[in-house]
Order: C-alpha cells, then sequence, then structure tokens
C-alpha cells in the first residue's frame, strides 16, 4: 500500500513542475515575440526616419547649391553697383565742383576792401578813387558795375565794401596793382587813403583788399589753411577765383576745386578735424538796407559755364552698357 501511495505522489509533482516550467517558457516567449515585434517596429520606424533624413539632406545640397549661385549673382550686382555708386560719387563731386565755381565767377566775382571803419559815412566810390590812386590804377567811373557794404551780422566784425569791374581785365589789374604796392612793404591805412583827414588810432589800422569768395570756397579755404599751419602745405592762395596750393618750394601748383582734389593731392585719408565755419563769420552776402544805394551800370554780361550734362550721361548709359554684358 505504501509503495503505491508514494508512486502517485511523486507523479504529481512531476506534474506541476512541467506546468510550471510550460508557464515560465510560454511567458518567456511572449515577452520575446513583443520585444521582437517593438524591435520591428523600431526599425520600420528608423527606417523612415533616416529615408526622411536623407531626403533633407539632399534638399539641403540642392538648396545649399542654390544659395551659393544667388550669393555668387548678388556679390557681382553688388560689386556693380559698389562700382556705379562710386561713379556716380565722383560725378556728384565733379558737379558740385562745376557749381560752385559758377556761382564763385557769376555771383561773387568781386573785390573786397576789409578793416575800413564804421564810425564814418564813407563814400564808396570817393573810397575807390583814392585807393586807385595810392596803388597807381587808372580809375575810371565807367569800369565799376556796382559797389556797396552788406548790412553788419557780427558786431565785432566790421563788413567789408564789396564792388566789382565790368571787365575781369580791370579787375586783375586793379589787384596786381595792389599787390605791387604792399610787395614793396607800404601799408595801406585808411588815413592815408582820406589824406591824413583822420588822425585818431581807429583811423590808422590797415586796410586790406583781396577777392572776394563765396562761402562754399571760403569754407575750404580755410580748411586748406589749417593744413598750412599744420605744416602740410606751405603755399595756399586765391586768385582769379580759384584756390590753389603748393606742396613746397619747387613743386607745382595744384588747382583745388573740393576737398576730394586735395585729399586726392595728399593721396591718403587726412586726420584733420574739418571745422564747420558759419557763414557769416567773414563772409557776408546780403546787402545792407541801411548803406549806400548800391550803383548798377548796364553792360554786356558773358554768358557764364554751364553745367555739361552730354558727357556725364553718356558715360554713364556705357557704364549700364557694360553692366547689362557681365
Amino acid at each position: 500500500m505504501s509503495k503505491v501511495g508514494e508512486s502517485t505522489t511523486g507523479t504529481g509533482e512531476n506534474s506541476g513542475g512541467t506546468d510550471v516550467s510550460s508557464l515560465i517558457l510560454d511567458r518567456i516567449t511572449a515577452l520575446h515575440q513583443d520585444v521582437s515585434r517593438q524591435i520591428s517596429e523600431i526599425n520600420t520606424k528608423n527606417k523612415e526616419l533616416n529615408d526622411s533624413i536623407q531626403t533633407f539632406k539632399d534638399e539641403i545640397r540642392v538648396n545649399l547649391g542654390n544659395i551659393r549661385t544667388d550669393i555668387k549673382k548678388i556679390d557681382k550686382e553688388t560689386t556693380a553697383l559698389r562700382r556705379e555708386n562710386e561713379f556716380l560719387k565722383k560725378k556728384l563731386s565733379e558737379l558740385q565742383a562745376s557749381l560752385s565755381e559758377n556761382v564763385q565767377f557769376t555771383s561773387y566775382n568781386k573785390i573786397r576792401i576789409s578793416n575800413v571803419p564804421l564810425q564814418l559815412n564813407v563814400d564808396i566810390e570817393e573810397l575807390i578813387l583814392r585807393i586807385s590812386k595810392i596803388i597807381n590804377f587808372e580809375f575810371q567811373k565807367e569800369k565799376i558795375q556796382d559797389f556797396y557794404r552788406p548790412k553788419m551780422i557780427n558786431e565785432n566784425f566790421k563788413p567789408p565794401i564789396l564792388f566789382n569791374f565790368i571787365r575781369i581785365v580791370d579787375k586783375k589789374e586793379f589787384l596786381n596793382c595792389y599787390r605791387r604796392y604792399i610787395k614793396n612793404k607800404n601799408k595801406l591805412t585808411f588815413d592815408k587813403i582820406m589824406g591824413n583827414e583822420e588822425t585818431s588810432e581807429v583811423h590808422t589800422s590797415e586796410i586790406f583788399i583781396s577777392e572776394h569768395m563765396s562761402p562754399n570756397l571760403y569754407k575750404l579755404f580755410r580748411t586748406l589753411r589749417e593744413y598750412k599751419f599744420q605744416g602740410t602745405l606751405k603755399y595756399v592762395w586765391f586768385r582769379n577765383n580759384r584756390i590753389w596750393v603748393r606742396k613746397d618750394d619747387g613743386t607745382p601748383s595744384l588747382l583745388i576745386k573740393s576737398k576730394d582734389d586735395f585729399h586726392k593731392f595728399l593721396a591718403v585719408t587726412p586726420s584733420l578735424t574739418i571745422h564747420d565755419y558759419s557763414d557769416d563769420e567773414e563772409i557776408e552776402t546780403d546787402k545792407s538796407e541801411g548803406s549806400r544805394t548800391s550803383v548798377t551800370r548796364k553792360r554786356l554780361r558773358r554768358a557764364p559755364n554751364q553745367l555739361r550734362l552730354r558727357p556725364f550721361l553718356q558715360e554713364r548709359a556705357t557704364t549700364q552698357e557694360e553692366k547689362g554684358k557681365k
């Protein structure tokens, strides 16, 4: 009896162990299948992601090629625009210089008598006559077109007397006579002009004669004088309505129409600070209401040099054609 019972019990234990092992294997198999399924899904997604990345790479490669092409095109256009801008800046500077020169010749082609006392009611025509006698210039009223004294703008500054001749040759001769007079170390004082009729210290001050300058040329002239004081230039002068400079003795004189001309002359970018002088600091252009009536005589006016736009337009059209060919 006991042997039979023992045999039965052993068979039950073996059956229970087999069930547990089967459950574990089933569980492992299920987990393996689940992991395999997840790995398969991940692989599928990775493949899709790789395909997307490859597509993006191709698109980026194409776009980078297009961008490089566009950059080269823009660079060429920028270079062309830069050249055209430099060309236009040069032409603008030339036009401004020509305009300034025309303004000087048409509106400021006058002689300037400075430092004449204000206290006296000076007869301007008589003053010019007396100065002409002293400097040995043959004066005739018919030679004078206009004379006046501008109104006072600055109380600390005496407005000059301005007058102009009908003919430029007379203006040049008058100035040459004055230069020859002062070259001999002679001083032109007010009391000497008036025949020693005035003896006060105020009227013994020296009278200066020069060519009248437009405000733009005067600012340029003042700037060039600062270079002279710094030692960059040795000579700066204004003659026949133009500014001239000379770097040193024995060097050629150069006509300066604008700051660009002077910068080219130096061949370097200047470090000097350019002061912005006010227009009323020794340059007055308004006629005084209280001064003597301006005397104007009829004359044949020479036509001023007009700005020539045809060469400018033709040269710009040529530049545009060259740009189109490129």
